[in-house]
């Protein structure tokens, strides 16, 4: 009987650490200290990239030059990152009148943005232990 009892003790345990998810740490460096927000944006398909984040962190620009926070709990898998410094706080990247972003902006794999975003496939990454990243702004 208490065979049976830790072979599920431990069955469950295992179980658990398998299910687990992992972490992702994004560290944003280049900030404008003490400016607005930063906002940081994860999406996991090409579909939505850019336009629909499977989630967003808001954090402040404190007076460093950089800023860090973590998604808890992501599934493993391809994705993207999305960092832009919403320097006036009106919870949007604001552009200039030729539509370019007008303020600070960056994406997962720091790809070159000179003719536009990248595309998914430039700026996402695999995921399949808990990992820190830096995006430079």
């Amino acid at each position: 009987m208490i065979r049976q009892i830790l072979l599920a003790v431990a069955c469950v345990s295992f179980t658990m650490l398998w299910a687990q998810d992992t972490t992702l740490k994004i560290v944003v460096q280049k900030v404008q200290p003490g400016q607005g927000r930063i906002r940081i944006c994860l999406f996991d398909n090409e579909k939505d990239f850019l336009n629909r984040a499977r989630q967003c962190i808001d954090v402040d620009a404190t007076g460093e030059t950089s800023v860090q926070t973590t998604f808890q709990q992501v599934e493993n898998g391809t994705y993207a990152v999305v960092v832009y410094q919403d320097m006036n706080s009106n919870g949007k990247l604001d552009r200039n009148w030729m539509g370019l972003p007008a303020e600070p902006y960056g994406f997962s794999n720091n790809p070159s943005t000179l003719f536009g975003p990248p595309s998914f496939s430039k700026a996402s990454f695999s995921l399949t232990k808990s990992t820190s990243i830096i995006i430079l702004l």
